[in-house]
Formats: structure tokens, C-alpha cells, sequence
């Protein structure tokens, strides 16, 4: 299984991180630390193997920019519902067959969700 370590850098807290970018590395998890980033803005997941995001997300209370696209995502997690400044989710070319946990028509203020490539 790959994942991604987003435990502590040697530079400073994982609070700091403003941009977390993993593509194209073959990830087939996030791990459930990612919801600890208090400051993250933009998640760039794009070209990996993941076929969920974690619910921890939700507690990224700053994200604004999820880029998941070409992965194997088969459902949301209703966690990226709570999400206040979340504008833009593109998940095109995934593996979402229905809408699952959480409907794109329940994230009312993401500006875009491209779902080209999904059966939602």
C-alpha cells in the first residue's frame, strides 16, 4: 500500500502546510492525519490509485481546492459537506458509480465539481 506521511516535517508543524501535492504517485491512501492540517488550502491528489478520501478531511477547515482527478474514488465522504471555504472539487475520470455517502448537490457552494468520466 502506498500512502503519504503527513506526520511532521523537519521544517516546522504540519498546521503550517498551506499546499499538500501528491500526483501521480501511485497513493492508495491518504492517511487519517491529513484532517490535522488546520492551515491547508490546496490538496492536489491528482493521477494516484485512491479510492476514498479520508472523512478526517473535514477537519481541514481551510481548504479551498480539492483536485482528485484520475483516481479510483468510489464514493465522497459527507465530511467534505462541512467544509466552509471548499469552492472547487474535481474528481473527472473517477470510479463513482453512484453519488455515495455525500450527493455533489449536498456540497451547495463548491463553485465546481467535475464529475466528466464519473457515472454520478
Amino acid at each position: 500500500m502506498h500512502a503519504v506521511a503527513l506526520e511532521r516535517p523537519p521544517m516546522g508543524p504540519t498546521q503550517a502546510v498551506r499546499a499538500a501535492r501528491a500526483q501521480g504517485n501511485r497513493l492508495t491512501a491518504l492517511p487519517a492525519s491529513v484532517g490535522r492540517l488546520d492551515a491547508l488550502v490546496e490538496l492536489f491528489i491528482t493521477d494516484n490509485a485512491l479510492a476514498a478520501l479520508p472523512a478526517e478531511l473535514g477537519g481541514c477547515a481551510a481548504l479551498v481546492k480539492v483536485q482528485a482527478s484520475f483516481n479510483r474514488l468510489r464514493a465522497l465522504p459527507r465530511e467534505l459537506a462541512r467544509l466552509p471555504r471548499l469552492e472547487m472539487l474535481r474528481v473527472a475520470v473517477c470510479d463513482i458509480a453512484e453519488a455515495g455517502p455525500v450527493a455533489a448537490n449536498e456540497l451547495t457552494y463548491i463553485v465546481l465539481v467535475n464529475e466528466s468520466g464519473c457515472q454520478l
